[in-house]
């Protein structure tokens, strides 16, 4: 996480392109990305980008030109040649397939950025633990994708892993709750009790954000339509996901 005036300089090197027509939104330069950098690099700072795609091209050298919050250090959009350049082997191989690149350098100029991209307060490790006429293999048997949108947090549960070990389950979850995208696994657990612990996984370090609370919630409420008699014995999650209802035996 980087507060805003913080960063010195920005190197992007041959970002994926992706290149089929219904996967560009998942571009990283784009319009909002720069409104991101601009809020967090100071005046003077360096954003300099190498790409071999054409198309990918076109689209950096619009958005480029069209912010207020940047200016190129050539008298032109970019480059074609950058001497001295450490050449990456991913730029080797372009260069052997007769892809020569796109070298943008620009910079940070003076004019002020508004910072649309508070950073998200990180809350306790949430964790629900659940009673529930079914074990984790039971519970991974009803699993669907599914997705969730509240508020401005999209979360999209994409598919249901079992451990041989010991049995447990881990979600794959995509939140976006922007500025912060964020890929997890949500972890579903037995206790010799025969109670169900549901919780943030630790793979990739995530980040315990109020979006990651949303997820667990929803994981619950899935889980309650699946089994009625569902009941939660603790929850942890904070601010509005804390009134799932819940009651001890």
């Amino acid at each position: 996480m980087c507060v805003p005036d913080s960063v010195a300089g920005v190197v992007i090197n041959f970002p994926d392109p992706w290149p089929k027509k219904n996967h560009r939104d998942r571009r990283l330069i784009d319009d909002e990305f720069l409104c991101l950098l601009a809020s967090r690099m100071f005046a003077g700072a360096r954003l300099e980008i190498a790409t071999d795609h054409v198309d990918y091209a076109e689209q950096i050298t619009a958005v480029l030109q069209r912010s207020p919050h940047f200016e190129s250090d050539l008298d032109v959009a970019f480059t074609r040649v950058d001497e001295g350049r450490v050449q990456t082997k991913y730029q080797q191989v372009a260069l052997a397939e007769g892809r020569v690149p796109y070298f943008y350098k620009w910079r940070r100029n003076e004019v002020p950025a508004e910072d649309h991209f508070p950073i998200p307060k990180e809350l306790p490790m949430p964790h629900v633990i659940i009673r529930l006429p079914a074990d984790t293999s039971e519970i991974g048997r009803h699993f669907r994708p599914a997705v969730v949108e509240q508020e401005s947090t999209y979360i999209r549960f994409v598919e249901a892993f079992q451990s041989f070990h010991d049995g447990k389950l881990l979600i794959e979850t995509y939140i976006n709750e922007g500025p912060i995208l964020q890929r997890i696994g949500l972890e579903i657990r037995a206790r010799a009790t025969g109670e169900i612990v549901i919780g943030l996984a630790e793979i990739g370090f995530p980040r315990p954000t109020r979006g990651v609370h949303l997820a667990i919630a929803a994981l619950v409420q899935w889980l309650r339509r699946e089994f009625p008699s569902l009941v939660v014995v603790q929850s942890n999650l904070q601010g509005e996901y804390a009134d799932i209802p819940h009651k001890r035996d």
